[in-house]
């Protein structure tokens, strides 16, 4: 179970890299984007291969829509009040340079980028990366290391640094930022009930509101 799940991760980690690094130096469009569509055929492939389904790692119908909206307004609260309680202070402890975010430059007062953007938002994204990140490497990190507290907090504590690292183009303090939420995302998908839809939901607001706020110029060039 341990090997077949390292085989599985490194499998979708290399392709996933492989896409991403390999797209950006041969000047391919949005690699990033095509590497999340990469990864998330890979880790479908290895699923069905170990007889499971996205379904089964947490993409289903929520218990309850109250419930679900609840959790985002949570998740949302807790995500923004780690970035600005701990990720400010210790990017600027560090000396680093404020979010990297030349690549949504032409977002600023332009409907049509914003609109595209927002699209890739919602889908690679919010939906892409939750389903990669989430439901698929955690869950193949927890098969990989074993039970126990200290084991599944490793788990949580990886696939967040992980999921930092596919946010370089950010900065460091972008970097910080996606671990953070990647570790808030993983201990709630991990003590609540396994179900992607929360995280999803979030994933897309926040990426929404930093458009907006990109768009309407509130955040300085």
């Amino acid at each position: 179970m341990k090997r077949e799940a390292l085989l599985d991760l490194a499998i979708v980690i290399v392709g996933f890299m492989l896409i991403l690094v390999g797209g950006d130096l041969i000047g391919l469009p949005v690699p990033g984007v095509l590497a999340i569509i990469g990864g998330l055929l890979l880790a479908w492939w290895r699923l069905r291969a170990r007889s499971e389904s996205w379904s089964s790692i947490g993409l289903r119908r929520p218990a309850s829509f109250p419930r679900l909206i609840l959790a985002v307004v949570v998740l949302y609260a807790i995500s923004v009040a780690g970035v600005v309680g701990i990720v400010y202070p210790v990017s600027d402890a560090m000396g680093w340079q404020s979010l990297e975010l030349s690549r949504f430059d032409d977002v600023r007062g332009n409907p049509l980028a914003l609109a595209r953007i927002l699209l890739i938002a919602w889908t690679t994204a919010a939906f892409g990366e939750e389903m990669l990140f989430r439901g698929f490497v955690l869950t193949r990190l927890e098969k990989a290391l074993g039970r126990g507290t200290v084991l599944l907090t490793l788990a949580i504590v990886i696939q967040a640094v992980l999921f930092g690292l596919g946010h370089a183009y950010l900065g460091a303090r972008g970097v910080l930022t996606a671990m953070w939420i990647g570790l808030v995302y993983g201990t709630w998908y991990v003590l609540r009930d396994r179900n992607l839809w929360p995280l999803i939901l979030t994933h897309g607001l926040t990426d929404t509101i930093s458009m907006l706020a990109i768009y309407s110029g509130a955040v300085p060039e």
